[in-house]
């Protein structure tokens, strides 16, 4: 159980690259940046074309406190999640509880 929440809390205290720091290598590679704020969040979308006018676009989502919360891609309309902090913590959890169950 230890390993589950010392695994837990490092995911929830994770807090990613710094909107800076993306914003200063997508200027310095010809990136466009997007940055728009909802509910409590704020999405950085940085776009770009790579071999064969293949489109695309990192989003980075950060809380209040500039924490990274979620990161997707999308390549030609097609979303990915790269990383979802609660989500994973809560699936690590989950795992956890199901073990527990079946090892009783």
């Amino acid at each position: 159980m230890k390993q589950t929440i010392d695994e837990v809390a490092k995911i929830l205290m994770y807090t990613g690259p710094s909107m800076s720091e993306l914003i200063s290598s997508s200027v310095k590679e010809n990136k466009e940046i997007d940055i728009t704020k909802q509910d409590g969040s704020t999405y950085l979308s940085i776009s770009f074309e790579t071999a064969y006018s293949t489109k695309v676009n990192d989003i980075y989502v950060y809380n209040c406190d500039n924490e990274l919360i979620k990161q997707e891609i999308e390549i030609n309309n097609k979303v990915t999640v790269i990383f979802d902090k609660f989500k994973e913590a809560s699936e690590l959890l989950q795992t956890h509880k199901k073990s527990k169950l079946i090892a009783s």
